[in-house]
């Protein structure tokens, strides 16, 4: 793929990412850059590593930083799983209907794709063990407060 084409790959890919894992939101939130949407800024440039580096570097734990940035938003967010990696399989799905990619280069697209998804949903599992675990921390230090027989505020907390 030349530059161009990969621009413009990578465009349909980010629209349809966006589409799939945020419907409700309106143009500027899919559409918009950089300082106007930090969250598609943050996409769109891990998605370009992603498809730049997917075919020419050899550990694939090397996107684990871009594959984080995208997942970890997702996770945040309260996405499920199946729905926070659905941009891999977007890409999947590009890639097996593109006619301009010899098949030997696609089905080591598609494996090094399935790869990616296992350290996606990896990553995935990790943001929302340590966001339940800040909840969980959270409640604690309340039962605390509430068996000393005070409240947060009382101890100069917000809640």
């Amino acid at each position: 793929m030349n530059s161009k084409e990969q621009n413009a790959f990578l465009k349909s890919w980010y629209d349809d990412t966006m589409q799939s894992c945020f419907p409700g939101a309106d143009d500027l939130i899919r559409r918009g850059t950089g300082f106007s949407n930090p969250v598609g800024q943050a996409f769109q440039q891990a998605m370009r590593i992603i498809l730049a580096d997917l075919l020419t570097t050899r550990d694939l734990e090397s996107l684990r930083p871009s594959l984080d940035r995208i997942v970890r938003i997702l996770a945040v967010q309260g996405l499920p799983a199946g729905t926070s990696v659905r941009f891999l399989f977007i890409l999947r799905n590009r890639l097996e209907s593109a006619s301009d990619i010899p098949a030997e280069e696609k089905k080591l697209w598609i494996q090094r794709l399935d790869a990616l998804a296992e350290i996606a949903v990896e990553i995935w599992c990790e943001c929302r063990e340590t966001l339940f675990q800040l909840q969980i921390n959270g409640l604690r230090k309340r039962i605390q407060f509430l068996e000393a027989g005070s409240t947060p505020k009382e101890e100069g907390g917000i809640a």
